[in-house]
């Protein structure tokens, strides 16, 4: 697959995977009444673990030298993700491609794929989560609307997404693991695209220039 740039991924003029879905289904964390700086620290570290894993599956394959850690505040990560790797998948794990950036026009959408990879013999679109209140239904909508976005991409794309035989989550907490399995869903995946390019799409679209004046008129101390 293409390897974008930041610049030419989040330069093109399309809404990503999860602001898609925000804007079908609502934002459950518009008006949640959680503590910004809760939800700060939150992003934070969904940042770290996938970066650690993104480094520790390159290790893993030969491409790096020394295995990679994570610092003390989120050791326990680490931890968890080798316990999924030793009870569950008992360190079989070939990956394919890792934080893939794709970009599909003719749908307008784009959105950064955390991993596809070999797993005890089965090809797996996998999503980490590290989310303590994982939302399954909108995790299931994420990985169908993935799956679309290369099945509905150029031949490359597409060659690649009748492959995958797997959906699959892995939710990383300080308590534990789990690893969800969603079937393949090609219905469930057009449906999302069709409320998104015949409705919501263009109310999205049309609430740009909004955003645009909000944050111009915005003071940043």
């Amino acid at each position: 697959m293409k390897n974008y740039t930041d610049a030419e991924f989040f330069d093109a003029p399309f809404r990503g995977v999860t602001s898609v879905l925000n804007a079908i289904f609502g934002n459950k964390f518009e008006n949640s009444g959680i503590p910004e700086h809760i939800l700060i620290a939150a992003g934070e570290r969904g940042t770290a673990v996938h970066k650690y894993i993104e480094n520790w599956l390159n290790w893993y394959e030969g491409t790096t030298g020394y295995e990679p850690h994570l610092g003390l505040e989120y050791a326990v990560y680490e931890t968890v993700w080798k316990e999924w790797l030793d009870e569950r998948i008992h360190w079989e794990i070939k990956p394919l491609y890792t934080e893939q950036k794709i970009i599909n026009k003719k749908l307008g959408v784009k959105g950064i794929i955390d991993c596809i990879a070999l797993v005890n013999g089965k090809i797996c679109m996998i999503d980490w989560k590290t989310s303590s209140n994982l939302d399954e239904w909108s995790t299931n909508c994420q990985l169908q609307l993935y799956y679309m976005m290369l099945l509905k991409g150029n031949k490359e794309e597409k060659e690649i997404a009748k492959k995958i035989e797997e959906l699959r989550c892995l939710s990383l907490t300080k308590r534990g693991y789990r690893w969800f399995k969603f079937d393949i869903d090609k219905k469930l995946g057009e449906a999302i695209l069709k409320l998104w390019n015949t409705h919501f799409r263009a109310i999205a679209e049309a609430e740009k220039p909004k955003e645009k004046t909000k944050a111009s008129s915005t003071i940043v101390l």
